[in-house]
C-alpha cells in the first residue's frame, strides 16, 4: 500500500465519520438536513460539560506512542494486521498521527480512521506506559455505534436507554447494546445521554450569527456547512487561536523551524536507525525497528 493510498483512506473515514451523524435523518434530495442539538451562541453552551485539566499532548509523544503501536501491528497475525511490512507500518505511524491531531483539537475520542473510547491523551498515556504489545494493544478499545467529529459526537441509532455503574454506561439501543468507560473520554456516565457519556454533543448554530470562523480564547468556534457548530480546542496541543497567514481563524502551531522549515510537512521516513518526521511545526523522530526499511 502506497503512502497516499494510506492517506486517501483516512480522508475517506473522515468523511464518512461526517456523515454518520445524519443517518437517522429523512432528508429529501436537494434540500439541506435540519442541524441537530440546541442552539450555541459560544464554547460554554457548543461544549456544557468541558472537562477541565486535559494534559497538553506534545507532537513527540503522538508521534512516538504512533511508532510503539505500529511496532506491535507487526506483531500481529496477518489476518488482524492493518500493517504487513515496514513500509506499511510507515504509512500507519502517518495516520495514526493525524487522528490523533483530528481528535485532540477537536476535544472528541479518537476518531478518523481509528474509532476508539478513548480520548487521544489517554491512548497515547496509555501506549507509553505499556511495555508488551499485549497491553499497548489493549489501550485501542474500539468504539461501536457512536461517531464523533468536528461537530461532536452521536449515537448512529435508535437510543432506548442509558444505565451508569460509576464511570461505565451501558447504551441500549435499536442495534443493541454498548458498553463505555467514560472516563477514557474524560467524561461521566449520564442516563440523559445518548453516547452514554458526557461527550461534546451536537449543537445548532444561530440563524443569525456571521457564520465565519472565529476564537474564544482559544477555543475556535465555526459554523459548517449542515449549520453545525465546529468546536476546536487549540489548546489541546499547546496551540493558540488567531489568525493565521492565509488570513483565517484557526488553530496556530509553533513556526516551522530547521528541519520542518526545510522540509515543511512530511511524511515518516527513516534517517539510519530513527524514523523522522515533520508534525505540527516540529520535528519528531524515534529510534525503532521500523527502520532502516529494506
Amino acid at each position: 500500500m502506497t503512502r497516499q493510498v494510506a492517506l486517501l483512506l483516512m480522508t475517506s473515514s473522515f468523511v464518512a465519520c461526517d456523515l454518520s451523524g445524519l443517518s437517522a435523518i429523512t432528508i429529501t434530495p436537494g434540500e439541506r438536513p435540519p442541524p441537530q442539538g440546541p442552539v450555541a451562541t459560544n464554547a460554554a453552551e457548543a461544549f456544557p460539560q468541558a472537562p477541565e485539566g486535559v494534559p497538553v499532548l506534545k507532537p513527540q509523544d503522538i508521534f512516538s506512542a504512533c511508532v510503539k503501536a505500529a511496532e506491535c501491528e507487526l506483531e500481529l497475525p496477518a489476518e488482524d494486521a492493518w500493517a504487513r511490512s515496514k513500509e506499511e507500518a510507515h504509512s500507519f505511524v502517518d495516520i495514526c498521527t493525524l487522528a490523533m491531531a483530528f481528535s485532540a483539537e477537536r476535544a472528541i475520542p479518537v476518531s478518523g480512521f481509528f474509532n476508539l473510547d478513548a480520548t487521544a491523551d489517554k491512548w497515547v498515556d496509555c501506549v507509553q506506559r505499556g511495555t508488551t504489545c499485549g497491553a499497548i494493544n489493549a489501550c485501542s478499545k474500539k468504539r461501536e455505534l457512536i461517531s464523533c467529529e468536528e461537530a461532536g459526537c452521536t449515537l448512529s441509532a435508535v437510543w432506548k436507554e442509558t444505565k451508569c455503574e460509576g464511570s461505565v454506561a451501558t447504551i441500549l439501543t435499536s442495534e443493541g447494546t454498548v458498553t463505555r468507560d467514560c472516563s477514557l473520554a474524560h467524561a461521566t456516565c449520564d442516563t440523559q445521554s445518548k453516547t452514554g457519556c458526557t461527550d461534546r454533543p451536537y449543537s445548532a448554530c444561530p440563524a443569525d450569527m456571521d457564520r465565519a470562523d472565529r476564537c474564544e480564547g482559544d477555543i475556535r468556534l465555526g459554523c459548517d456547512g449542515f449549520d453545525q457548530v465546529s468546536y476546536r480546542d487549540c489548546s489541546r496541543m499547546g496551540g493558540t487561536c488567531g489568525m493565521t497567514s492565509e488570513g483565517k481563524m484557526d488553530c496556530i502551531y509553533p513556526a516551522k523551524e530547521g528541519f520542518c522549515k526545510k522540509n515543511g510537512d512530511s511524511f515518516a521516513s527513516c534517517e539510519g536507525s530513527e524514523l523522522v518526521a515533520c508534525f505540527l511545526g516540529q520535528e519528531v523522530k524515534a529510534t525503532t525497528k521500523l527502520c532502516p526499511v529494506p
